[in-house]
């Protein structure tokens, strides 16, 4: 028997960053209030791969500000891995620290290629302080 790693996931909120959709150029979500949270939030990413021409690649950055409509900049290290037209398309999962960022959270997903199309979402769960 191996090991097993087990997130719980009980009492948390599941939000969603971008929902699933059709997107063939540059996308820029949504801001999503963390403010009300604490601890890691766990970040997921999925999508189908790439359609077009297979030079077609779907990077997504996690940035922050510190206002709804502010500007906003990369979070370090909050970047997933570059999604191109492999077959099967990606899940990835980021963890993110939501005491440390400056409060609101957007994702911004960069298409780049010829005639390029993804469809991809983006989910984030994480848990409310509770006083």
């Amino acid at each position: 028997m191996g090991n097993v790693t087990r997130d719980s996931f009980s009492g948390a909120d599941i939000l969603e960053q971008e929902a699933v959709d059709t997107f063939t150029a540059d996308q820029l979500s949504a801001a999503l209030d963390l403010t009300a949270y604490v601890g890691n939030v766990t970040v997921i990413l999925h999508s189908e791969e790439g359609t077009g021409n297979a030079n077609n690649t779907l990077n997504v950055q996690m940035q922050e500000s510190a206002t709804s409509g502010g500007t906003y900049t990369d979070i370090t290290g909050a970047a997933f891995t570059e999604v191109d037209d492999t077959a099967g398309g990606s899940l990835q999962i980021l963890r993110i620290d939501a005491d440390a960022i400056l409060g609101f959270m957007k994702s911004n997903g960069i298409i780049v290629g010829t005639t390029p199309s993804f469809i991809y979402g983006i989910s984030v769960i994480g848990r409310k302080q509770v006083i």
